[in-house]
């Protein structure tokens, strides 16, 4: 009960920020919190991911202008495909949150673009360009950027658990 308190919890910040935060700041804009916690619950085999990305997805649909239902799908698929993917092949590397920023960013996008074609097509939306070289640069840049942001964070992570590391296991025994 109490993993499934911050899984909700986890939800409702990183939605909050991806709205309110990240989307008013330059230097941010391009990052998707959300797609970092997905990743950062996958590399943890964490049991509610798939539940962490439907409900994100949910929230951001409400916020969002597109679609009711893009966002959930798009997350939702993410996260099985992640999931997939961890567990069958990437369970041993140093690398995979930059290969994991990567493959869930390209997918998320592939996914909402193929959504929105294909309701173009069948006349449920109006027809919308989708395919032109700014969504691309945009696209692009939010790979860049994520997957930076990434290797940043866990270079530093990797620093500070060497570092401190032995600080915490020495202070664990008592001398008597």
């Amino acid at each position: 009960m109490l993993k499934q308190l911050i899984i909700f919890a986890l939800v409702i910040i990183g939605v909050l920020t991806q709205i309110s935060i990240v989307n008013t700041m330059p230097f941010l804009e391009h990052i998707n919190i959300v797609l970092l916690f997905l990743i950062y619950l996958v590399l943890l085999k964490n049991p509610f991911v798939v539940l962490f990305a439907f409900v994100s997805g949910y929230l951001l649909d409400i916020y969002s202008s597109a679609t009711f239902g893009l966002n959930i799908m798009a997350y939702t698929i993410v996260a099985f495909i992640l999931i997939f993917i961890y567990l069958n092949f990437f369970s041993s590397s140093r690398i995979i949150p930059i290969i994991m920023a990567f493959i869930s960013i390209s997918l998320y996008y592939f996914l909402v673009n193929l959504a929105i074609l294909t309701l173009s097509f069948l006349k449920i939306i109006p027809k919308i360009e989708i395919w032109s070289q700014a969504i691309f640069i945009n696209i692009l840049l939010e790979i860049l950027c994520t997957t930076i942001f990434i290797a940043t964070i866990y270079i530093v992570g990797a620093f500070l658990k060497k570092r401190f590391s032995n600080i915490f296991i020495k202070g664990s025994f008592i001398k008597n």
